[in-house]
């Protein structure tokens, strides 16, 4: 799971509450470790690294017993499917491509949960985020979508990376969410009597 600090926790909880004091519109934050655990890839790895280690082992030994180039070549992917545990080390083997659309799909599925039919304006707008894949996303329900141009989300996250290593995760989520508010404030203003209909606490997918 993600780390935030009980004092993180509640202090983007309360940046949400703060800018739907100011919209009718709901916002939801989602933070995910990775997308995907891309087991595939550390069994696909494992796999190459044996017969790569048979095929060294003919070529260096040609003469050596089979039993012992079967064991250079499963030692050998035991090590790699070991290495390959790492979650940084099996990411850096998982082609771009893969993880933008792992992280995109898990995005889409959170918007779809947690987003989607929750609001009766259909005025909800999710703020994804994966962190392994360095993927940041705003998804805005129809109705957001409808009068503000995509654009404008794409502007409000294009800096949340150079953020995230200047001021670290919490403190520029909090920003992202203060640029989304005022944005939704002029779309949907707030009114006396509004109803929250999405909870203010941060989502954290489950893999």
């Amino acid at each position: 799971m993600v780390a935030f600090t009980p004092q993180e926790q509640s202090r983007l909880e309360h940046a949400v509450a703060e800018a739907e004091s100011q919209t009718t519109a709901e916002v939801v934050l989602s933070v995910a470790e990775a997308s995907d655990t891309y087991e595939t890839f550390a069994l696909l790895g494992a796999g190459l690294a044996g017969v790569l280690a048979l095929a060294v082992s003919a070529i260096v030994w040609p003469d050596s017993h089979v039993r012992f180039a079967l064991m250079v070549s499963l030692g050998a992917a035991a090590i790699a499917g070991l290495l390959l545990r790492w979650q940084p080390l099996r990411l850096a083997v998982v082609p771009p491509a893969v993880r933008a659309r792992a992280a995109a799909r898990l995005a889409r599925l959170q918007f779809a949960d947690a987003v989607v039919g929750r609001t009766k304006a259909a005025n909800g707008v999710l703020i994804f985020v994966s962190l392994a894949e360095h993927h940041v996303e705003i998804l805005p329900d129809r109705g957001l979508a409808a009068k503000i141009p995509e654009s404008v989300w794409q502007g409000i996250v294009s800096h949340l990376p150079t953020e995230v290593q200047r001021d670290g995760l919490a403190d520029s989520l909090v920003g992202v969410v203060k640029a989304c508010t005022r944005e939704l404030a002029k779309a949907y203003p707030y009114e006396a009597g509004d109803v929250n209909e999405i909870p203010n606490a941060v989502n954290i997918p489950k893999r």
